[in-house]
């Protein structure tokens, strides 16, 4: 188990609003957030976000979860992030990868 991470299971299932609106695992960590309010999802999918934001549910992507992790001394770089997520076939939009290598002390180019 990776420290700061915890698990979670949906006590009442999904519901069939959010099923029917979003992909299954958008769906559940919207509802889980419903469940535990307070709660930061991490969500790419621009329709789960804008039903997320809708929820007034906090969150974050997959470039804030690596802005925080450089943060607090768990990663070296987020380029080298953003590389693997591109590797594996992640899209993520270099205007905003450009902003977060900033806040993050990075150029484009490395560390």
């Amino acid at each position: 188990m990776v420290p700061d991470i915890e698990v979670y299971a949906l006590a009442n299932g999904i519901s069939p609003l959010l099923a029917g609106e979003l992909d299954l695992g958008e769906a559940a960590v919207i509802q889980l957030a419903l469940d535990l309010p307070g709660a930061t999802v991490v969500l790419d999918d621009l329709k789960a976000r804008r039903v997320a934001r809708r929820s007034s549910i906090p969150m974050t992507g997959s470039l804030g979860v690596l802005l925080h992790a450089k943060r607090r001394g768990k990663l070296d770089s987020v380029a080298q992030g953003v590389e693997r997520i591109r590797h594996h076939g992640g899209w993520l939009a270099n205007d905003v990868v450009e902003r977060v290598l900033a806040l993050a002390g990075e150029s484009p180019f490395g560390p």
